[in-house]
Formats: C-alpha cells, structure tokens, sequence
C-alpha cells in the first residue's frame, strides 16, 4: 500500500466513524423532538357526553412518550361522544370515544331509580297488563333524556309522542332477552303470588306466603 493510499486510509477512517456517529445523535435528537397530535379532555365527562370545543381540545404529544394509541381524528367535526367515564387532562384513545350513530332522545320515565348522566338503564314500556323490554344499556343523559341508536330515533319520538308508560331499571340487562315481555298474571305467577284466577294452594314465594 503506497504511502498516499496509508495516509487517506488513516484521515478518512475516523471522519467516517464521526460522521456515524453524528447521524445516530442527529436521530436521536429529531426523534425526541418529534410530536404527534392527540386529543385531551378539558373537563369531566361522562359516559355518552358529546365532544365539542368546551371539553376538548387538540394537543401536540412526545412521540417517544405516548407508546399507546392516541386519537388522531377530529371528535368534535366527527360529533364523536364519551365511551365512558374520564376526567380532565385525558389524552383520547381510539376506544374511549364511540361514533356519531347515536341521538340523544327524550323520555318521561313513569318509574325509575335515581339516575345520575352517564349510567346505564334497561328500559321496559306497559302495554294493557303486559310490559316489554324496549331498550337495554341505554346511556342516561339527565333525568328526561337518553341516548339512542339513531336508528330508533322516530321509534323513541313515538313513546314520548303517546305518552307511554316508561320504566326505566339499572341493570346490564343480562337475564330479560332483547324484546321480552310479562303480563302481569305472568310476573305475578312467577313471584310466587297468589292470585283467584290462579287456583291451588301452592306456598308460594310472595309476601304473606308465611308457616
């Protein structure tokens, strides 16, 4: 190897390690500096609360600091609301917000449990003796007011309209099968009461069944 060939090999080796070595830190230093755009709540809300510009807000987030999923499209242009419960200063994931498929409707419940916005009823119309099943896992917006599958949004319109009789229970509606009905010479039969039209003298469960 002549002398010239000695003499490059000896500078260019060390400016070629420098210069990987620059690059890599050069890496390092955009990666930390890179951001990505997220979603973060503003205020408290509930399950079922619409996404707007007084709950939320778009915010610039590390990108080598959120390793999770955030949201990256628009809730508020989307009129994406509350999949559940969060507080202020939450950075939004894909999963905590659910589509625009659902309207908020209103009822006049003629039964129900104190209800709180965000909780979750099953909801049972009376028709004559009978009562059905008409919704199941319905959010609770406030004491008049639920949301609904937009879908059923006229059908909703047409209890409140004829003023049926609305029973609203706070159950995961796991037992009673979408669409099911009692009469209530069912129900009463099935709790164990007694009735004349029921003949025998069975014990029963109801109160009063007593010995």
């Amino acid at each position: 190897m002549s002398a010239y060939a000695r003499l490059a090999l000896l500078i260019g080796t060390p400016i070629v390690v420098i210069a990987f070595i620059g690059a890599v830190y050069l890496q390092i230093y955009l990666g930390s500096r890179s951001t990505r755009t997220g979603w973060m709540l503003t205020q408290d809300v509930t399950a079922g609360t619409l996404l707007t510009a007084r709950n939320v807000e778009r915010v610039q987030v590390g990108a080598e600091g959120t390793p999770f999923a955030l949201l990256t499209a628009d809730p508020i242009r989307n009129r994406e609301h509350a999949d559940h419960e969060m507080q202020a200063s939450h950075l939004l994931a894909p999963d905590d917000v659910t589509d625009s498929g659902v309207v908020l409707a209103p009822v006049t419940f003629a039964s129900s449990p104190s209800l709180s916005p965000g909780q979750q009823v099953d909801v049972y119309v009376t028709v004559g003796e009978s009562v059905y099943q008409v919704g199941r896992n319905l959010t609770v917006q406030g004491p008049e007011s639920i949301w609904v599958p937009a879908s059923e949004e006229a059908d909703w319109v047409a209890l409140q309209a004829n003023h049926a009789t609305l029973i609203a229970v706070r159950s995961a509606g796991a037992v009673a099968p979408q669409g099911s009905s009692a009469s209530l010479q069912q129900a009463l039969q099935d709790l164990g009461v007694q009735t004349p039209s029921g003949g025998g003298s069975g014990s029963g469960s109801g109160y009063g069944g007593g010995a």
